[in-house]
């Protein structure tokens, strides 16, 4: 009786054993599930992310010049940008000089066009423009009219890593991890100069965007060091921009800044904001004399000194973040030491505007929260980000946007009669239109003219403005160092 009673409890055991077996193995796996999901946090649904930066910008714009759209010129010296999109889908780029969306890609933009077209004089006239076809050769070809100097990267596409060393002095490279989570583009340039505008030595353009599980983050800096310009009336110690935006579905966090070191002019320590230059001094007396005489001086040859302020929009979890660069701006229109020829096209001045900006960083990041792939949910399309214009997007493509300019880029209300609509630092230059011939030597023309502008006004401001004047009218810059 004993015996049968413990032969009886022995499958009782065993069944028990089994189901508490059963029962440890079903409450570890669900920790183990609930563990991974709240240790990585809400994954990413859609998302998108766009850092650019560059060292140097340059603006050119003139109603004279017959260019279907403004400002007529735009490039940066080094440039880089970084984007990904859901996906991932990544774009990687950088050039030691960007010649914007259309001069970069001119041959990939002239075999998609059926004909060019072109204004029948240099001087617009209101006569309808002269249109011919794009002969068929030339399209077969139009793959020589791209620009060779930079380095770019796709994904999922190739390439992924590209490199442009054969330029001394210059790097450019581009990175794409092989899961397409980070996209890593740098510009770099040990220095340039131009005669009678200035040098400006170790340029650098960075950007880097890293997307995980649960978060994602755009990041952009640019720097140059050692920056004298009109033959040292304005040295720069350094110019560093820094912008920076995280994403995690829920809410974007960032900010973006520029830091000014060891601006002097004519020798004297100054800073500089939105309102333009300042002496520094030990009086309140003194600095007051002579900002008051800089800004007579810069006043009448046109020239404008500014730190563009930084720009920082953010609604929920997408944003934008702007480190404002700065910018030196030449209008031939307000130089007093530019006389105008009347009856002719320049009646009214030169009617050049020229802006020169040193820094400047921009970060953009969009996203959407999405539900964890073990429930099988779809993840949400993805995040749109408002660059502030109307119709503009944040896109993968080869399309460097000047950063940190602001409104001051905005070439002049007095220089031509502009149409309608809000303009946004964030989207500029505006979206080019096919409607001219021969680009890519307009762009070196333009150039030139750039640079013989900047150096024309610039000169003036040292050999007429800051020029000795009368005993009784000294100006307070001449006083000998203490």
């Amino acid at each position: 009786m004993s015996g049968r009673g413990v032969s009886g409890r022995r499958p009782r055991l065993a069944r028990a054993s089994l189901a508490a077996a059963v029962v440890l193995l079903f409450a570890g796996s669900a920790s183990a599930v609930f563990a991974q999901t709240s240790g990585s946090g809400t994954p990413l649904g859609g998302y998108t992310l766009d850092a650019r930066s560059q060292v140097v910008n340059v603006l050119h714009d003139s109603p004279l010049v017959p260019s279907p759209t403004h400002p007529d010129f735009d490039g940066s010296v080094p440039a880089a940008q970084s984007t990904i999109d859901t996906g991932p889908i990544g774009h990687g780029l950088s050039a030691i000089f960007w010649p914007g969306p259309l001069g970069g890609d001119f041959g990939s933009a002239l075999n998609q066009i059926p004909q060019v077209c072109a204004p029948v004089l240099p001087v617009p006239v209101g006569l309808p423009p002269v249109c011919v076809p794009v002969p068929q050769q030339l399209k077969d070809n139009s793959h020589y009219f791209n620009d060779p100097i930079r380095a770019e990267t796709f994904f999922p596409q190739a390439p992924q890593d590209a490199k442009y060393t054969n330029i001394p002095g210059a790097t450019m490279t581009s990175h794409i991890d092989p899961d397409g989570k980070k996209v890593d583009s740098l510009g770099a340039l040990d220095g340039f100069g131009a005669p009678g505008v200035g040098t400006v030595a170790n340029l650098t353009a960075h950007t880097v965007d890293t997307l995980t599980d649960s978060a994602a983050t755009a990041e952009a800096t640019s720097e140059a060091d050692n920056v004298v310009l009109a033959g040292g009336l304005v040295t720069v110690a350094r110019v560093l921009s820094t912008a920076k935006l995280t994403t995690d579905g829920q809410a974007a966090t960032g900010d973006g800044h520029t830091e000014i070191d060891g601006l002097k002019i004519a020798g004297q320590a100054a800073t500089v904001d939105d309102q333009g230059v300042h002496i520094a001094g030990q009086s309140s007396a003194v600095p007051g004399q002579i900002n008051a005489t800089l800004a007579q001086a810069l006043a009448k040859t046109g020239l404008t000194i500014k730190l563009v302020q930084n720009d920082k929009s953010i609604n929920g979890a997408t944003g934008s973040v702007t480190a404002g660069s700065l910018v030196v701006q030449y209008e031939d229109d307000k130089d007093q030491l530019v006389p105008a020829v009347p009856g002719t096209p320049l009646a009214g001045g030169i009617q050049n505007s020229l802006t020169v900006a040193l820094g400047g960083a921009t970060a953009n990041v969009g996203s959407a929260s999405g539900i964890n792939s073990d429930f099988g949910e779809t993840p949400a399309g993805p995040a749109a980000v408002d660059n502030g214009g109307s119709g503009a997007t944040s896109i993968a493509g080869p399309e460097i946007a000047p950063a940190g300019l602001g409104g001051i880029a905005t070439p002049p209300a007095s220089l031509f009669t502009r149409g309608s609509g809000r303009r946004s630092a964030a989207v500029l230059p505006a979206r080019y239109t096919l409607d001219t011939f021969g680009l890519a030597w307009g762009l070196v023309l333009l150039a030139v003219l750039a640079a013989l502008g900047v150096a024309f006004g610039l000169r003036r401001v040292t050999d007429d403005v800051f020029a000795p004047a009368a005993a009784a009218a000294a100006c307070p810059l001449e006083e000998p160092e203490q």
